[in-house]
C-alpha cells in the first residue's frame, strides 16, 4: 500500500490571514492604491479625489422600466 502524497503548502497570499481582534481588513483604493479608512470610499472601493476624477460622485441609477404581467385569477 503506498504512502498517501502530502498536501501541497498554498501559495503566499492566497490564504486569508487572520486578522487581530477589532481590526478592520485593510482596504485599498482601486486607482492610487492607498489605503482607505473612511466608510463610503472602503465601501465604492476608491477614495474621495479619485472617485471625483472619474465622475463617480454619486452611485448609478437605475432605469426605470415596465414590466408586462398576466392578470391574477379573481382580481
Amino acid at each position: 500500500m503506498a504512502a498517501p502524497e502530502p498536501e501541497p503548502s498554498p501559495l503566499p497570499g492566497l490564504m486569508p490571514e487572520a486578522q487581530p481582534a477589532g481590526e478592520r481588513p485593510r482596504v485599498l483604493c482601486a486607482d492610487c492604491h492607498r489605503p482607505l479608512s473612511a466608510h463610503d470610499a472602503r465601501l465604492w472601493g476608491r477614495g474621495r479625489g479619485c472617485r471625483r476624477k472619474h465622475g463617480l460622485d454619486a452611485a448609478p441609477r437605475i432605469g426605470r422600466f415596465d414590466v408586462e404581467q398576466d392578470r391574477l385569477p379573481g382580481m
